[in-house]
């Protein structure tokens, strides 16, 4: 896999890396040890980047509690109480292992905190270890009626009367279902009365939450804020992390960027501006409707023309120049009423109603007479004829050939082979298709996509195996590129989840491929303007519809 630093927009794409647990403590370990930043100063930034933030946004007289874990975790929230204690707010520290167990630079803070007068109620009376050990069922029952019953009353005054709650229990070490005792005290956060008013701040991660997956590991704490320190989590996006995570509080460490070697990427605007200004569009004038080139939609079936509607009427909302609409003969009429502001060319008999392979050297012709995009799927039909008809295609077309629904099931590797080397081939797959893809592509791998990353892996996989660009739908969905980097969205796909929204999206794309003269950047830029897009609406609407995106 090639590391970030290779890709072109390293300086501005570094600090958006996602990075799984081990990659995460990498990052902290070489900047430990070979860039010499101590492991208790970055503990100590990462603290005051909380507490700073906490302070400025919690009342002056605001009463919080502080939850402690025995890992790193756990040193950061000892930090975050102690500034907070120092700003002038009241603060508690709660924690579920003894002093004694601490470690490091976990112990170091813990032995801070006490030292400014900081005191730590103890939930449980079991030893830290066995606690932190992941037990059968018999033990997990037995260590939870070993919880200090005094400390946990006084633990649920407290939170009846606290503004805010910080949890630092686990964090990224998390591997196999949280313990008991553990689950007690989420559940009794999660369910308190005063939960819907009190602030409740996770530390890189809420505890219990997977952080390289997503996956809720019994039971995890529900966080409004949480603050990432260093690398990016995926488990921010995935699976049950959106649920779980909040407004996500991106928290810098002074880590070198040289040695951030990430692959995949959140979508942000910050980046995504700064890469504007260094990618220049295609032609940064348009001196005519053609210059940019030409939108080709290929619709082929009677019944399925809304499909082709909207893609032509996103791609025209988007500022193309010109979309051209490749239909039987028999649909201009309807075309022409629906579509008055693009051209349209018919091809086949008067009467004919659907495309197949017959009409493919006829449709080749028209492709060849103006430069530009060919966009095929929506509206087609996977009739044995229209499916040979996108072979035909995909096998001697040229230009940027963007695939879409029904063209999908067309794809196989033989045919992905013999493509014009030239051709800049891009797939949008919602996740049904890509399973499809999936089992033709890679008929050896026995990946049933039972979580998100598995999908996303199997994308990144594909797209640098066949030197194709896979828009991969879903939450998130993913824009993974041939030299194997992956671009995330990080809002929530779910309004998209409903027919013709594909379509929107696919005018939307091949747009601003022919804009932009990066085809990563093209397919980055489509998802943010849909989104961005269908958030105004919703500020004035209730509910957000495909025609909304189309509006001009």
């Amino acid at each position: 896999m090639n590391p970030s630093s290779k890709h072109p927009w390293h300086r501005q794409l570094h600090p958006f890396g996602l990075y799984r647990a081990e990659g995460s403590h990498n990052l902290d370990r070489a900047t430990i040890e070979n860039f010499g930043i101590p492991g208790e100063c970055l503990m100590e930034i990462a603290g005051t980047r909380v507490a700073d933030w906490i302070q400025h946004h919690e009342s002056f007289n605001a009463r919080g509690i502080i939850l402690a874990g025995k890992g790193n975790n756990g040193g950061d929230a000892y930090v975050v109480a102690r500034l907070l204690h120092e700003y002038g707010l009241e603060v508690r520290v709660h924690s579920l292992v003894h002093l004694n167990s601490l470690k490091g630079d976990t112990y170091l803070n813990a032995q801070r905190w006490l030292s400014v007068g900081g005191e730590i109620t103890l939930l449980s009376d079991i030893d830290g270890k066995e606690e932190e050990s992941h037990l059968d069922k018999k033990k997990a029952n037995d260590a939870k009626q070993l919880l200090n019953k005094p400390a946990l009353t006084h633990f649920s005054k407290a939170l009846a009367t606290a503004d805010f709650i910080v949890d630092g229990l686990i964090g990224i070490g998390i591997n196999s279902p949280i313990s008991a005792s553990l689950k007690e005290i989420i559940s009794l956060i999660n369910n308190s009365v005063n939960t819907g008013i009190i602030n409740k701040y996770a530390l890189d991660i809420p505890s219990g939450i997977h952080p390289d997956i997503g996956v809720c590991m019994g039971d995890a704490f529900s966080a409004d804020f949480t603050f990432c320190f260093g690398g990016i989590k995926p488990g921010y996006f995935l699976e049950d992390g959106p649920s779980y995570c909040g407004q996500i509080i991106r928290c810098e460490l002074p880590i070198p960027s040289s040695f951030k070697e990430a692959h995949q990427f959140i979508i942000d605007e910050e980046w995504v501006q700064n890469v504007e200004g260094l990618e220049a569009p295609i032609r940064k004038k348009r001196n005519h409707k053609y210059s940019q080139g030409v939108i080709h939609i290929i619709s082929g079936a009677v019944g399925m023309t809304g499909a082709t509607i909207y893609a032509a009427k996103s791609a025209w909302a988007q500022g193309a120049g010109a979309v051209q609409i490749i239909c039987p003969k028999g649909l201009l009429n309807l075309y022409d009423f629906h579509l008055p502001e693009t051209v349209k060319v018919g091809v086949g008999l008067d009467d004919e109603t659907k495309l197949g392979h017959h009409h493919s050297q006829e449709i080749l012709n028209i492709l060849s007479k103006k430069n530009g995009l060919c966009l095929l799927g929506p509206g087609l039909g996977r009739s044995e004829k229209a499916m040979k008809l996108t072979l035909s295609l995909i096998e001697k077309y040229p230009g940027p050939l963007l695939l879409d629904a029904d063209s999908l099931y067309a794809l196989s590797p033989p045919i992905l082979k013999k493509r014009p080397r030239e051709q800049k081939l891009v797939i949008s797959p919602h996740k049904g298709e890509f399973a499809h893809l999936l089992s033709t592509l890679t008929p050896d791998c026995k990946c049933e996509l039972s979580i998100e990353i598995e999908r996303i892996e199997r994308a990144e996989y594909i797209a640098k195996k066949f030197g194709i660009w896979i828009v991969s739908k879903g939450i998130p969905t993913a824009i993974c590129s041939p030299e194997g980097f992956s671009y995330w969205t990080q809002y929530d796909t779910t309004l998209f989840n409903r027919i013709g929204f594909g379509d929107v999206l696919s005018g939307s794309m091949a747009a601003m491929m022919l804009e932009k003269s990066s085809v990563d950047m093209a397919l980055v830029k489509a998802c943010q303007q849909n989104w961005e897009q269908a958030q105004k609406i919703l500020m004035v609407n209730a509910h957000l519809s495909p025609a909304d995106l189309v509006k001009k």
